[in-house]
This record gives structure tokens, C-alpha cells and sequence, in this order.
């Protein structure tokens, strides 16, 4: 871990790119990142000071830190271990019962898997499915991990567990989330492709607090079939409507919520997840 000077973040000793965004600005304020994305996001919050935020993909906390600041309480969850110790660092200041941080992989089913670490931009770490995909950002869709990819980074075991499963085993969060019913205002998704398997594991505690849903998708849902497509797709069934995006973190509220889309998301929203409901037709009529 090293600490990176103007601003005072800790971060991976092999991280590069973000300590660039962070000390040049690029995107966001000075010493910060994503500021825009977390305040449309919270803006759309009927009152965070009394709501809950998930922060699933925290990386080193640079989100986190905001949301735990001003959220009721920021439930954290990072699967590798030197991001989750970067964000016990930078979190120190905020008040220790506001925030929780589990070092723990989110996903849609539970099983053993590996993460691929990128090297320079760690936040570029992501889980390898089933079938041995992963995002590329190059060609933005599935790929399989090559020998050059093994040049820019590494692979690390992990164990894999359904949110839904997790909250259940977990005593204090089943106490606070289902027991005791406190309101989840925002879920944050950031897991770099991985995001329609991070909501297929989550449906429950989705269903049964609907709350806004804020997710990258690197490929904006352009791919024919991509995961972004299928992202909308999942969120259609969920009951969700598309709100709006900031570059590319894009909101979701339930149908139920006083958020509503505008004619045009909806037009959006609907032509993603048609899209992708076409090419697995297109897909059982080839096989």
C-alpha cells in the first residue's frame, strides 16, 4: 500500500491511473473521483441522512468515503484484500459507525472463482465467469483471458456469494436489512462487467427494498447481446425503469419509486433490453 501525496488516498502499490484522476482531476474535482456520478445519484435519494448505501465493488473507497458521509450508514463490499485494506485507511475519519467494509466477492452464485488484478488501473479488476469470460476492454464484450493479458496483471482466488445469501447469514445485516426493515436508499454496482450477475444474486433484498440502482456498464448497452443489454434486460424484470447516466454509471429506480423516466429514457431503456431479448432468439433459432 502507498499513499498518494497531494491528496492524501491510499491506494495499491501497483495502482497508477487512479492516483492520475485523483492529483490531475481528470473527470472530477481535484482529490476525488466520480463526484458527479455519487451526487446525481444521491440527488435522486429522498433522504439519505436516513437511508442505507451498498457499495458493491468498493475498490479503495473513494465512493465509499463520500456515501459514508453522508448516508445514514455504507455497507462496503471488496474482494481483494489490498483494495479492502486501502479502504479501511481511507476511511478512518469517518466516524467508525457509519460504514462497514466486508472483504467479500458479490456475485450470482456462490462458488470459488478468480478475480484477474489488472496492473496500473487496478480499478480495472474483475471476476472471470463461469465459462472463463471476461470483460475486454479493448473490443468492449466477453473475452477469454490471453498471455498478454497475464503480462498486465494476475490472477487471485476468491470465494463468490450471493448478496441474497449473505444478508441471510450475516446476523447484523439480516437484523438491520430484513428484520428491522431500514430503508436502502441507493445500491452502488461497479464490478467492471460482472453487474448482471451481481443483480441475479441480489434479487430479494432488490425486490424487497427497492431501492435506486447505480451500475457502470462499460459498453453503454451498445453491444448486441453484451452484458449491458442484458443488464436492462434484468432491470426490466425486476420492475426497474432507466433514469438517466452520468458517462457511465447509469440509475434505475423501481417502477413504484416518485423517481420517474423521462419519455426518452424510456424509449432508451426499451430498445436495450428488446435488443437483447432479440439476440437470444436469434441464438436458440441458430443452435
Amino acid at each position: 500500500m502507498k499513499k498518494e501525496e497531494s491528496y492524501g488516498w491510499h491506494l495499491p502499490d501497483k495502482e497508477f491511473r487512479t492516483q492520475q484522476l485523483i492529483s490531475e482531476g481528470i473527470h472530477s474535482l481535484l482529490g476525488t473521483q466520480g463526484n458527479v456520478e455519487r451526487d446525481l445519484a444521491i440527488g435522486l435519494c429522498e433522504n439519505p441522512e436516513e437511508e442505507i448505501c451498498i457499495d458493491i465493488g468498493g475498490h479503495i473507497g473513494i465512493f465509499a468515503k463520500d456515501f459514508s458521509e453522508r448516508f445514514k450508514h455504507t455497507i462496503v463490499f471488496e474482494p481483494i484484500l489490498e483494495h479492502y485494506e486501502c479502504i479501511l485507511k481511507n476511511l478512518e475519519g469517518v466516524s467508525p459507525d457509519k460504514y462497514e467494509v466486508h472483504n467479500v466477492a458479490i456475485g450470482g452464485k456462490n462458488r470459488d472463482a478468480e478475480i484477474y488484478y489488472a496492473d496500473a488501473n487496478t480499478g480495472q479488476s474483475r471476476v472471470l465467469r463461469e465459462d472463463g469470460l471476461i470483460f475486454n476492454y479493448e473490443k468492449k464484450k466477453k473475452d477469454s483471458i490471453n498471455e498478454d493479458d497475464m503480462t498486465k496483471g494476475n490472477l487471485i482466488d476468491i470465494r463468490i456469494t450471493r448478496l441474497d445469501d449473505y444478508i441471510k447469514e450475516n446476523e447484523p445485516l439480516n437484523e438491520r436489512l430484513l428484520v428491522n426493515n431500514e430503508k436502502i436508499g441507493l445500491i452502488k454496482i461497479d464490478v467492471e462487467g460482472y453487474e448482471p450477475d451481481v443483480l441475479l444474486g441480489a434479487r430479494e433484498i432488490i425486490e424487497h427494498a427497492k431501492p435506486l440502482i447505480m451500475m457502470e456498464l462499460l459498453d453503454y448497452g451498445k453491444i448486441p447481446g453484451g452484458y449491458g443489454q442484458k443488464t436492462f434486460w434484468i432491470m426490466r424484470q425486476l420492475g426497474y425503469n432507466y433514469i438517466t447516466r452520468s458517462k457511465k454509471n447509469f440509475i434505475f429506480a423501481h417502477k413504484s419509486s416518485k423517481v420517474q423516466p423521462s419519455d426518452r429514457a424510456m424509449h432508451e431503456a426499451t430498445k436495450k433490453a428488446d435488443n437483447y431479448n432479440e439476440t437470444i432468439l436469434l441464438l436458440l433459432l441458430n443452435n
